[in-house]
């Protein structure tokens, strides 16, 4: 059983992801992606194949951000449609490195998962 998970993608698609992440007015921004799982005997990986970008109104960004149902919704039928997972990105900007899960991010996230 694999005991340790990573993602990975193409430089391509990272490229698209960070473009699309980094905002020049500094607020936070998402992304869904379809990801197919890679096994190996001590490893599972996640690769990322597919971003899904939110579309006009499928998020509001208000120094924060948050996606409305219906984009969720359409990643959802991609995923059940392709046979392939659904990761969640999302950016937390203005130099900050890392950063915990705020309750927003932890409600939202426990929300996704029941749905899936």
């Amino acid at each position: 059983m694999p005991s340790a998970g990573s993602v990975a993608m193409t430089e391509a698609i990272s490229n698209a992801l960070a473009d699309h992440l980094r905002r020049p007015d500094g607020q936070e921004d998402l992304c869904f992606g379809l990801y197919r799982p890679s096994r190996g005997e001590g490893r599972f990986t996640a690769l990322v194949v597919d971003p899904i970008f939110p579309e006009d109104r499928d998020r509001r960004v208000h120094g924060n951000v948050e996606f409305q149902p219906s984009y969720f919704d359409r990643v959802l039928q991609s995923a059940v449609e392709t046979g392939m997972g659904i990761a969640f990105l999302h950016s937390h900007p203005l130099g900050v490195s890392w950063q915990g899960m705020s309750p927003p991010d932890v409600e939202a996230e426990t929300g996704m998962a029941a749905a899936g």
